[in-house]
């Protein structure tokens, strides 16, 4: 739990990095105490532990292992998503133009799991769940699990906000939504694959405009793809190849030392890393 409020946080403060030169809100802003009291309460929920060495064999139970489960997937797939978009971050910085563009697409990719926020606390009780709600500042979280779907609704700007999460069929992922008003404005998924992970965001702003971000991660390469005004997709099946999100009309790709892509402008990129 204490790992992914803290990854969710950590792709927040990247993300703001990332367009230093932008007007964006303060982390205490969007977070209410700000990094630390984020840690701090999580602090407060997991106190450590010393365990005395024993030589009594653990007791067999029936209850999950609390190191496996879908909440672990999620914890991998945040930390491995941060950490490719962290190196294509690194690698645009030494193009001048086009990577410049880049960049400001991969800062709307990079702060939507925080707009999913609730996504790192359905796994919870609804006693932790509600205290880590207020510390993004809800404070009439109401949490319920009902056939199979972990249900957050609370008040957000005036209309209810409902934030549902549901482990998908046959895959190891997870598929998330949030609906404002009764409308459903963002969707995300992510998903274990043979060769590591793959996740989609499918967002409606209020303007109608649509965005879809889609991603594919191998070890330290990957790819995400980004694409405009497009329908909502189908969902994923963990049988995407690990250059399905090329298909997009912007995106870019590591392969090894090799930095390829496409920007918003139509401008290809294709060179080598140091």
């Amino acid at each position: 739990m204490k790992k992914i409020m803290i990854l969710v946080a950590a792709v927040l403060v990247s993300s703001l990095l990332l367009v230093g030169c932008m007007k964006t809100p303060s982390f205490d802003q969007l977070v209410p105490g700000g990094l630390g009291n984020l840690i701090g309460q999580t602090d407060k929920e997991s106190p450590s532990q010393t365990i005395e060495p024993t030589d009594i064999a653990p007791e067999k139970t029936d209850r999950e292992d609390p190191d496996s489960g879908p909440h672990n997937s999620y914890e991998a797939y945040l930390e491995a998503k941060s950490a490719l978009i962290d190196q294509m971050t690194v690698a645009f910085n030494q193009l001048p133009e086009a990577g410049m563009e880049a960049t400001f697409s991969l800062f709307g990719f990079s702060v939507i799991d925080l707009m999913m926020w609730p996504a790192a606390i359905i796994w919870e009780d609804e006693a932790t769940a509600k205290q880590m709600a207020g510390v993004f500042g809800v404070l009439d979280m109401k949490f319920e699990r009902k056939e199979g779907k972990s249900i957050l609704t609370c008040t957000q700007d005036g209309d209810t906000a409902a934030f549902v999460g549901e482990r998908m069929s046959g895959a190891d992922g997870y598929v998330f939504t949030a609906s404002f008003g009764g409308q459903e404005k963002l969707r995300s998924e992510f998903v274990r694959t043979s060769y590591g992970f793959a996740g989609q965001y499918y967002h409606l702003e209020d303007e109608g405009k649509t965005t879809r971000f889609m991603i594919a991660i191998e070890g330290h390469d990957g790819a995400v793809g980004i694409e405009k005004d497009t329908v909502r997709p189908g969902s994923l099946t963990g049988k995407e190849a690990s250059d399905f999100p090329l298909t997009a009309p912007e995106w870019y790709r590591i392969q090894g030392k090799r930095l390829t892509g496409i920007t918003s402008e139509g401008k290809a990129i294709d060179t080598v890393l140091p």
